[in-house]
């Protein structure tokens, strides 16, 4: 902070104030890691401002209402500088909540409070500051349940009666700015599901019909004791949550375990008290890529959370069928088990507390598999040079020839059969 302080100095030689204000001071209270740094300033002109900043790095300016100025220097990246409009007593009012609408003296750390927020830290609630505080910015409905969420805190009832009123300005929100608060939920969220019961309190669930609909979905009570598929999914996503430095993408792995099971209520049905899902796996990817598509445009997560949906049934199936080695490597083909194991431990955990785990078993036999058969790492023996070498010409059926020399390689063909299998089959006859 010794740049910034030396900032603040040149600004308080040129008459002006700075403040920190936001997250930083909130997190500085709460004795939490803060990244983003943002400060005020007042009784300052735009271009004296830059005029400073400029001594300091290199400076962008942005911003509509107000003058916010980015710069690029030593100890100063991830700080913005803004020229709010009004006194430092007035500006906090057009900001999100108590608990960011603080201000601290930069040069001597004193901390400036008009709206309480200070003793709403200390009682954890997150509270908003002014009745248009969701109309000024409807994705602050969003924001006010991801904060709760990460910082434990309790959204006042007046702030949640705010946020179920202002709730239809949502559909105004770009899809990457909803997008970029769900992903702050389900990444760094101890427990996620705190805030998406906030998001259900308030009526949003109906923003999204995939998520509605697992709600009141019944399930065996055998087999789910937690309730309806909604409450499952809940824990489900909480267990992941726990797993999440083992993911080696941890982001896909928070989305996969929301959306694991949106084909249960699609293919519910009860005959004679039994309660079935037959296929939900198939038609929960179909309805995950078309959930995330209206989220995000990015192709691997999408893929990646399609995947592992369609699949997150299939080591219970294998190893019910006691499968063979072929069936496991073709698995390892279409998905990471590793990736693949957190999903379905993380599903297996979340039928409540004092339920015992199913997959001690099938976690086992996987795992000796995998041991045996060298898996995950699967290369194909039976390259495209191979091909030339039998004489084949590039084009179109070489890729339908590889796909074939690797099924027969699954299936636990070795090189020298694979090889002269292709070659008697597709190799051009030498002539006499």
């Amino acid at each position: 902070m010794t740049k910034v302080k030396e900032v603040a100095q040149a600004i308080a030689q040129a008459g002006g104030q700075s403040y920190f204000v936001g997250g930083f001071v909130r997190d500085y209270l709460l004795d939490r890691p803060s990244h983003d740094i943002d400060v005020e300033v007042f009784h300052l002109e735009p271009h004296r401002l830059y005029h400073i900043l400029s001594r300091f790095g290199q400076v962008k300016k942005v911003g509509k209402a107000f003058s916010i100025f980015l710069v690029k220097g030593e100890g100063l990246n991830n700080i913005d500088f803004s020229l709010p409009q009004g006194p430092p007593h007035e500006s906090v009012w057009r900001r999100d909540f108590t608990m960011n609408a603080l201000l601290m003296d930069v040069l001597t750390g004193e901390i400036y409070d008009y709206v309480n927020g200070r003793e709403d830290i200390k009682q954890k609630i997150l509270r908003h500051v002014s009745e248009n505080v969701f109309r000024d910015d409807p994705l602050r409905i969003l924001r006010a349940i991801q904060l709760a969420a990460r910082l434990e805190f309790t959204i006042h009832q007046d702030t949640l009666k705010l946020m179920a009123k202002d709730l239809f300005l949502l559909h105004t929100i770009p899809r990457e700015r909803v997008y970029g608060e769900f992903k702050k939920l389900l990444l760094q969220a101890a427990k996620p599901s705190v805030g998406l019961r906030y998001l259900q309190k308030i009526g949003g669930l109906e923003l999204f019909p995939e998520l509605q609909a697992m709600v009141n979905c019944p399930q065996p009570p055998n087999h789910h004791p937690e309730g309806d598929v909604w409450e499952h999914t809940l824990l489900v996503v909480d267990e992941a949550a726990k797993l999440r430095p083992q993911a080696k993408y941890p982001e896909g792995l928070m989305w996969a375990a929301l959306c694991h099971d949106l084909g249960k209520p699609a293919t519910y049905k009860a005959e004679n008290s039994i309660i079935t899902f037959h296929g939900h796996a198939a038609v929960g990817a179909e309805l995950a890529q078309k959930f995330m598509q209206r989220f995000t445009k990015e192709k691997k997560l999408i893929d990646y959370v399609t995947t592992m949906v369609k699949e997150h049934m299939s080591p219970f199936f294998l190893y019910k069928n006691n499968a063979t080695d072929a069936a496991v490597r073709r698995l390892a083909v279409r998905i990471d088990l590793d990736e693949l194991l957190l999903l379905v431990r993380a599903d297996d955990a979340g039928r409540g507390l004092g339920t015992k785990p199913r997959i001690d078993d099938m976690l086992a036999w996987l795992a000796e598999k995998k041991e045996k058969l060298s898996l995950p790492k699967i290369t194909p023996l039976l390259k495209g040079r191979h091909l030339l070498e039998m004489g084949l010409e590039p084009g179109p059926l070489f890729g339908t020839i590889l796909k074939e020399a690797f099924a027969m390689q699954l299936d636990g063909a070795d090189f020298p059969q694979i090889y002269q299998t292709i070659k008697n089959k597709y190799a051009p006859k030498q002539q006499k």
